[in-house]
């Protein structure tokens, strides 16, 4: 009968001890689970790309004012002005998925609208190539 009461009892201890030691383990995997997938996740990272061309020299143009917005959150992105002689720019770090337009203007010297066009309406995904015609 002791060793009955001794068995029952050490089969007792030992049952309550695993389920606490499972739980612990199972913290420990979750966390470097977690751990895993934010690092996979940031490695594979895809940052989509757009390079917009204008060919047409505007007359008394002295800047061309390069405008990406994102049309997903309504927000302009970036705006950069380039000197006369340059036909293209690459915009970078666009979100994957969101849709954008472009915009190239031509500006004077004071930096009044002389022309422009915009791109349609695309979604980021990799890499786009855009040709404008500024009228």
């Amino acid at each position: 009968m002791k060793k009955t009461i001794i068995s029952l009892a050490a089969f007792a201890l030992l049952t309550s001890a695993v389920p606490a030691f499972a739980q612990e383990n199972n913290h420990v995997t979750a966390t470097i689970t977690n751990k895993e997938s934010k690092n996979i996740s940031n490695n594979s990272v895809i940052t989509p790309r757009s390079v917009i061309g204008w060919y047409n020299s505007v007359p008394n143009a002295s800047y061309y004012q390069v405008r990406v917005h994102n049309q997903t959150t309504n927000v302009t992105e970036s705006v950069h002005n380039y000197s006369s002689n340059v036909n293209s720019a690459q915009t970078n770090f666009l979100t994957y998925g969101h849709s954008y337009t472009i915009s190239v203007s031509a500006l004077d010297a004071n930096y009044n609208y002389l022309a422009g066009n915009t791109t349609p309406v695309f979604v980021a995904n990799s890499y786009t190539s855009w040709s404008v015609y500024l009228y």
